[in-house]
């Protein structure tokens, strides 16, 4: 049985009832099938009888117009040679529906970021750089579906006018996925295909030959980018991390082009200890020059895109009020875009250091006080309704109450925010929260389900958490604060030093929660 037709025979790409092996030629290395398999297809009229029948028509048309349309099924990945390929990959067959983009790959690879990107300044300069260097006429940007650089590298393959590939690439890990592949390929539809090019490489054939051991259990979609690309371009490394062990196999193989691995030096990039020898061994190291956003300048931190203001709140101690009236809602970091943005415009203020890259909580709060407006947020809201959220706890409360969710992965209550008085917020509808048995729920209107808490759950650990403790009020959809006078809000900051960035852009005193941190 030649190895072609093993290949479409794991992949489920033959007709059910397929009669002998016809004499197929056995294909070079990238070469396109697409003609050998619908060769076959036609062959088996004669074999198919009732529904195999009609189904054979379909397929017969949907591959036929799949090739009008200029999609290609290739042995292996076109440019990438049998040796690399088979190595790094086993062999798969390459589904590209809009055919085989032509130029030179260049692959951006990376270790995980974590979840604060606004801190990694250094890491998008060097994504912004390469990309800036690239040649848009000739070069071809390589990403896969689930590596670490994927949602950046398509981005920023958009904002500076590069050409990308995406990969998708099959689990091999699960059974019978391979046939599953072989069945969607089979199932799409050629209109409505996304303008990016994309490849769906199938799981590495059982039957034949496959990747080397030391291999198989780093993940694949990096391997595909690291085998496939001619350029490779590391924008960090951590030592022991898969990125490294690929990059040093990589160096070690001695099948690819010399000086073809590239090593973003500098902080938070490739370090000194893995950067020395992997250059001993061939690769480039290069060091980062700062570049310039795409837009032609830098922009102003949060706390400077203001208002004008003639002059600055007044910085004051925690006020000691007995009778507390004021509503606390506290800003936090957050983990992806702000609650208004959109996914796109947060990259590009990543991408192109635009002045929305600080997601920090004090430039929350500096977005809340510049543009005077709550932005509601359903995310911790059953039902899914926007909801701006207040607790009645008291300043003085907050530390003793201040507890880590490890569930949630954050603190319950912050060290940035506003206090507003509770019945301005009670005459523009907010209310405070109902707390309850779960199953209460119910049983409620669909008005008063968004003021519904459980008071009560369980963590992973066993332990019971009472969330009545927060006093929480809640405010259907967004909410502006542009009538809210100044006698009736606080802003809340840490430290003097914080106090002093906000205060000119405020028109509500700044409180500073710990005041001996520095002096007035």
């Amino acid at each position: 049985m030649s190895g072609l037709w093993q290949a479409f025979r794991d992949a489920g790409l033959l007709p059910a009832r397929e009669g002998e092996e016809p004499s197929i030629p056995s294909p070079e290395w990238g070469d396109d099938t697409l003609d050998v398999l619908l060769a076959i297809w036609r062959s088996s009229a004669g074999v198919c009888r009732g529904s195999a029948a009609r189904s054979r028509e379909r397929v017969v048309e949907r591959l036929e117009q799949w090739r009008a349309h200029g999609a290609r099924l290739t042995w292996g990945v076109p440019g990438a040679s049998a040796t690399v390929g088979k190595a790094w990959l086993g062999v798969r067959l390459a589904w590209w529906p809009n055919g085989v983009p032509r130029g030179r790959r260049i692959g951006l690879v990376s270790s995980r970021l974590g979840g604060d990107l606004g801190h990694r300044q250094s890491w998008f300069a060097a994504l912004r750089t390469a990309c800036l260097h690239l040649d848009v006429r000739h070069d071809l940007l390589l990403t896969a579906r689930s590596i670490t650089t994927q949602r950046f590298v398509r981005r920023a393959a958009e904002l500076f006018g590069i050409r990308v590939v995406e990969i998708t690439v099959g689990n091999e890990q699960k059974r019978a996925s391979c046939h599953r592949w072989g069945q969607c390929v089979l199932a799409r539809d050629p209109e409505g295909q996304e303008s990016i090019p994309q490849v769906w490489l199938s799981p590495a054939s059982s039957s034949l030959q496959p990747p080397e051991q030391s291999l198989v259990k780093l993940p694949v979609a990096d391997r595909v980018v690291f085998a496939l690309s001619e350029r490779l371009i590391v924008l960090s490394a951590r030592a022991q991390g898969n990125v490294a062990r690929l990059v040093a196999h990589r160096l070690a193989a001695g099948d690819f082009p010399s000086a073809s691995v590239y090593l973003a030096l500098g902080p938070d990039l490739v370090a000194p200890r893995l950067a020395v020898p992997w250059m001993a061994s061939g690769a480039v190291g290069w060091h980062l020059r700062a570049v310039p956003p795409a837009d032609g300048g830098w922009i102003q931190p949060p706390w400077n895109m203001v208002r004008s203001r003639n002059r600055s709140a007044p910085i004051r101690k925690i006020p000691r009020r007995p009778d507390w009236s004021l509503l606390t809602h506290w800003t936090r970091q957050p983990s992806g875009p702000w609650p208004d943005q959109s996914a796109d415009d947060y990259l590009d203020d990543l991408i192109l250091d635009r002045g929305g890259v600080d997601h920090s909580a004090l430039a929350a709060l500096c977005r809340i006080v510049r543009t005077r407006e709550l932005i509601a947020t359903g995310t911790l809201i059953r039902g899914g309704v926007r909801m701006v959220c207040f607790t009645e706890v008291s300043l003085e409360e907050l530390p003793r109450l201040r507890s880590f969710r490890s569930h949630l992965s954050r603190w319950d209550f912050e060290w940035y925010g506003i206090c507003i008085d509770r019945t301005w917020i009670a005459a523009r509808g907010g209310r405070p929260v109902r707390y309850g048995e779960r199953d209460e729920w119910i049983l409620l209107s669909a008005e008063e389900r968004p003021y519904f808490q459980p008071r009560f759950s369980r963590t992973r650990g066993g332990r019971i958490i009472d969330w009545s403790i927060e006093r929480e009020w809640r405010h259907a959809g967004d909410l502006s604060l542009d009538q809210l006078p100044a006698e009736a809000a606080l802003v809340f900051v840490p430290e003097v030093g914080e106090a002093r960035k906000i205060a000119p852009i405020s028109p509500w005193p700044v409180i500073v929660l710990q005041p001996g941190a520095s002096r007035y």
